[in-house]
């Protein structure tokens, strides 16, 4: 009966080691809700958190191949698309894609042309939010945690 939305036992399960079902299960809740995060941006931005994510995208472009400033910036990126929604619950959700993220770090790292294809992709969603396209924001979010799993599951091989 754990209460697994705290991000503290989020984050003492992700030191333990994660296998391979609880990265599902994470992965499975990501998709069912940071997509509808994004859509939700797109509709209730405003300008202060349109910087936000620029800031998120410029500083995941600079850490290139720093492992802990990309994970950070990436990070910082989802919870400005969460805090954009407007809805606190969404930014209370964070935490679920703080522990996942950490994981997929953990698993995988990108090399200096896998970054730019991330900053790319996140990119796209950026500029959804930006221009108010729902449906292509929460598309470009699908396509990033898809991508993820995908990186991990590959390494993982």
């Amino acid at each position: 009966h754990w209460n697994w939305f705290d991000p503290e036992v989020l984050a003492w399960r992700v030191h333990l080691g994660l296998d391979a079902a609880f990265l599902a299960h994470l992965a499975e809740m990501r998709r069912a809700v940071e997509p509808a995060g994004a859509a939700l941006a797109a509709r209730n931005r405003t300008a202060d958190h349109l910087v936000a994510l620029r800031s998120a995208l410029a500083a995941m472009a600079r850490a290139g191949g720093d492992r802990r400033a990309f994970a950070e910036a990436d990070r910082d990126f989802h919870i400005a698309v969460s805090a954009a929604s407007g809805n606190p619950l969404f930014r209370s959700f964070a935490g679920v894609v703080e522990a996942a993220l950490e994981a997929s770090f953990s698993l995988s790292s990108p090399d200096r042309e896998g970054v730019a294809a991330i900053v790319a992709r996140h990119a796209a969603i950026a500029d959804a939010i930006e221009a108010g396209d729902s449906g292509l924001a929460a598309g470009a979010m699908l396509a990033v945690i898809d991508e993820g799993l995908a990186r991990i599951a590959g390494e993982a091989e």
